[in-house]
């Protein structure tokens, strides 16, 4: 599942970090400031929405592929924890890995919903290629061997709990 091509993704464009200390966010730390599109035709024929608790949609698939309301906030690559005073201890986020932790995160996230369209191979393998078209192969190599043995992916539900299906 490789994207069909990457929009830029910049500090203080298109995400900001959370200041721990500041913002007492200390489980989170990046927050997207606008809408992020991770560009994949034929990612869904279907769009799905994907909401908390409360109905807030927070990312959809739709025919474009991947769409992530501004306000969603994500760790980076991890695992990895604030640890005071030292800071932020764990898997070294790069430049090139953002995006494509953004990405990953989401669709972890959203994977137990009954309506999501990916098995874990695919959300794998398009964290792998969003690095590796960043301009970092090596990193894509080793960051995605440890996803792909080590990211926890979750059974789906029966229920719609956390997804709506608007287009089929």
């Amino acid at each position: 599942m490789k994207p069909d091509y990457l929009t830029s993704f910049k500090l203080d464009v298109d995400y900001r970090k959370l200041e721990p200390v500041k913002e007492g966010k200390r489980r989170w730390r990046f927050i997207t400031t606008r809408g992020v599109r991770l560009h994949r035709r034929g990612l869904s024929d279907r769009i799905i929405f994907y909401h908390d608790k409360t109905g807030k949609v927070w990312a959809r698939h739709d025919l474009l592929g991947l769409y992530i309301e501004e306000g969603y906030a994500w760790n980076g690559c991890s695992p990895k924890r604030w640890v005071w005073p030292f800071g932020w201890v764990g898997t070294v986020d790069f430049e090139c890995t953002l995006l494509a932790s953004l990405c990953h995160d989401v669709h972890y996230q959203f994977a137990r919903t009954e309506h999501f369209p990916l098995h874990k191979s695919d959300v794998d393998l398009m964290f792998y290629h969003t690095i590796a078209m960043s301009g970092e192969p090596d990193i894509a190599s080793v960051y995605h061997a440890a996803v792909n043995k080590y990211g926890k992916w979750s059974e789906r539900v029966a229920n719609g709990e956390f997804s709506t299906l608007v287009l089929s």
